[in-house]
């Protein structure tokens, strides 16, 4: 399927494994947010084999790992949404009491304690976005 941005990931990617392809979301509206794209063009969350659910459990919980030791993020989101791209993919959004700084900015989650806001955006510089695809790569210990 060619024209699924999903299939072709390549902006933001961190890692990936033989199911998932994990990257930073472009919008850091709160620092650290992630998602993992099946690397097979799929739109049924319950169309998932037994080997790519635990394959998505096993990321997730390496990147909320490296979430933690990176940002200590006071709450985790975890969402299927698939509103935008009808590809299997699923976002973890890390929540924050309070601010976080990162690449000489202040982040700050405005609407921590209840839903997250979908209409706050901030991009990051291709110099930020690398740098913060370093910064997992070096705490998930995978080579640049």
């Amino acid at each position: 399927m060619s024209e699924c941005t999903l299939c072709h990931l390549t902006r933001g990617v961190v890692t990936s494994n033989e199911y998932w392809t994990a990257a930073i979301n472009q919008n850091q509206a709160t620092l650290g947010r992630v998602f993992f794209a099946l690397r097979r063009h799929e739109t049924d969350v319950a169309a998932l084999s037994a080997e790519e659910r635990d394959a998505l459990w096993e990321i997730a919980g390496q990147f909320k790992r490296a979430l933690a030791s990176l940002f200590a993020p006071d709450h985790f989101n975890f969402m299927f949404l698939m509103n935008q791209d009808a590809h299997v993919h699923m976002h973890i959004y890390p929540r924050y009491a309070s601010t976080r700084e990162f690449a000489e900015q202040v982040f700050s989650d405005s609407h921590y304690g209840g839903h997250y806001d979908p209409s706050e955006a901030r991009a990051l510089t291709d110099e930020q976005q690398a740098l913060l695809v370093s910064c997992f790569r070096r705490s998930l210990a995978i080579g640049d």
